[in-house]
This record gives C-alpha cells, sequence and structure tokens, in this order.
C-alpha cells in the first residue's frame, strides 16, 4: 500500500481491505488448520507429511510473508493448487487470514422478512452449504461468500439475502 502511495495509485477501499488482509504483520489464525487440511490431502504420503511439519515448524521462526512463500512453493511443488476454493486456501490467505474474527460481532437483520443471520451462521453455510449456494447463485458467488463473507454479503440485493439466510437455517 506505501508502494501504490509512492506512485499516486490510488486504492479503493476494498482493494486496501485486501492489501491489508494478505500482506499483513502477524499471522492469521487459519495457519493450522490449513496445514492439516494439506496433511489430509497428502493421503499418507510419508514425504509430503513431513515436509508439512517442517513448514508448520517454520511458522514459529519465520516471519509470515516468508512463511507464506515457503508454503506456496509447497503447494506448487505437491500440485495441491487444484483444491484453491474448495477447503483449502491459497498460502497468503492461509498465512493472513482472521476467519475466526472476521465475522465475529456480524448480524444481519430484515424487517420486511423477518429473517435474520449472524456472522457464525454465514461462516457455517457458506463452508458447509457451499453446494447447495453455487446451486442457487453460482459458484463464483458461493466462492466470494466463502472467501469474503459479510463484505459480500452485504453487496447482495435483499431477496438474494433472504434466500442465503434461509439456506443456512436449513429451510431451503
Amino acid at each position: 500500500m506505501a508502494k501504490a502511495g509512492e506512485l499516486s495509485i490510488e486504492l479503493s477501499p476494498e482493494e486496501q481491505k485486501i492489501m491489508s488482509k494478505v500482506a499483513g504483520a502477524e499471522y492469521g489464525d487459519r495457519v493450522d488448520a490449513q496445514i492439516m487440511l494439506r496433511k489430509k490431502e497428502a493421503d499418507g504420503n510419508d514425504a509430503r507429511v513431513a515436509s508439512l511439519d517442517k513448514i508448520a515448524e517454520a511458522a514459529h521462526i519465520l516471519p509470515p510473508d516468508q512463511f507464506a512463500k515457503l508454503l506456496e512453493a509447497y503447494d506448487n511443488d505437491s500440485g495441491i493448487k487444484s483444491e484453491y476454493g474448495r477447503h483449502i486456501v491459497d498460502p497468503y490467505q492461509a498465512t493472513f487470514d482472521k476467519q475466526f474474527s472476521k465475522e465475529a460481532g456480524y448480524v444481519w437483520e430484515d424487517e420486511q422478512s423477518g429473517m435474520s443471520m449472524s456472522g457464525k451462521e454465514l461462516e457455517k453455510a457458506a463452508e458447509e452449504k457451499f453446494d447447495k449456494i453455487k446451486g442457487y447463485f453460482g459458484v463464483t458467488l458461493a466462492n466470494s461468500l466463502k472467501k469474503h463473507g459479510s463484505e459480500v454479503f452485504e453487496s447482495l440485493p435483499t431477496d438474494a439475502k433472504t434466500v442465503i439466510a434461509q439456506i443456512a437455517k436449513g429451510r431451503l
């Protein structure tokens, strides 16, 4: 972001938010879970599991940006990139993203329909009911909800929000 300022490049608030998210100065809270998911994908390949154990140890030594590059190298070598967007996220999001805090205080309410949904319900629906959301709105929106939660949800028209809330609550 500093470099963009030096070059007189204006970043939108959304671009600034994304840049902050993936170029932070501290680890997010998804690193351990993402390492475990990658181990599961290694499916008994002892060499890959050993590599992931070493990578996990590096998180205690390396700054986050160097750790993300190390995880990226593993992803490139192992072919795990084909799983991005499903349950495995890219190395920078895995390193910097603060998934468990981003939706903590979010609540959506619609007086007209009487529907409401918490950020936690939205996160859960984006993960566990991905296919249903994809069926109603397409893969792009389903992936965007999974990655950006309430930011994307808030940009939707009220009728789409209501449908997603109904999906989240098991009514659709």
